[in-house]
């Protein structure tokens, strides 16, 4: 009874999916063609976004399509940004080219987050002379994020983000997510959570 019910759920997947790449087929300049191609499998969705026309893809699903679809991994070139500091001073990720740089996506809302900073700080003083650490906040207020600065006494750069674009474009899954990024800009590690690996690799890159 059980397998029977699956493969009668298999069978109407394929026939949504089949029906909703002839949408995107017919109708490859409408708005809702980018919408429902992320219903697709990932191949396939890569595959009819590049037969959306232009209209949909400069559209907003269009534009979200495109920043899930090619969000940078480890081996691409780090997307660059510009953010402002606790100062209301903006800072871009170009003015720290040709130098490691470890970027952490959180959120004062996110308990491992808070949890991981003392861990942070540790590694901040160890090697700062080597890697420049940046901290950029999602989902927050300037002032709770202010606050939150001062109370854990997070003295490397922090940015603060008005949205979580950035996010999608560095294909952020989950909060916290360290990433590492050498100086010739590429994407060399990624961790997710409460990452020790995270920490163990700073130790194999800048120890001696």
């Amino acid at each position: 009874m059980l397998k029977n019910e699956t493969i009668k759920i298999e069978q109407l997947k394929k026939q949504i999916q089949k029906k909703t790449i002839g949408f995107i087929q017919k109708h490859p300049d409408w708005e809702i063609s980018a919408e429902v191609l992320m219903g697709l499998p990932t191949d396939s969705c890569i595959k009819y976004y590049h037969q959306l026309g232009s209209k949909a893809k400069s559209s907003y699903f269009g534009q979200y399509a495109q920043d899930v679809l090619f969000a940078a991994k480890v081996g691409d070139q780090a997307p660059t940004f510009s953010l402002p500091d606790r100062q209301r001073k903006v800072v871009s990720s170009t003015d720290f080219k040709g130098k490691y740089v470890v970027l952490e996506f959180w959120g004062t809302w996110c308990g491992y987050c808070i949890k991981d900073i003392p861990a942070m700080k540790e590694y901040h003083a160890r090697y700062k002379s080597k890697v420049e650490f940046i901290g950029i906040a999602f989902r927050d207020s300037e002032k709770r994020w202010m606050e939150a600065l001062a109370k854990h006494e997070m003295n490397w750069v922090n940015l603060l983000s008005p949205d979580e674009k950035l996010a999608t474009t560095y294909g952020i899954e989950g909060y916290p997510t360290k990433i590492i990024v050498n100086p010739e800009g590429v994407i060399v590690g990624k961790y997710l959570g409460e990452a020790t690996d995270f920490y163990r690799k700073l130790d194999e890159l800048f120890r001696n």
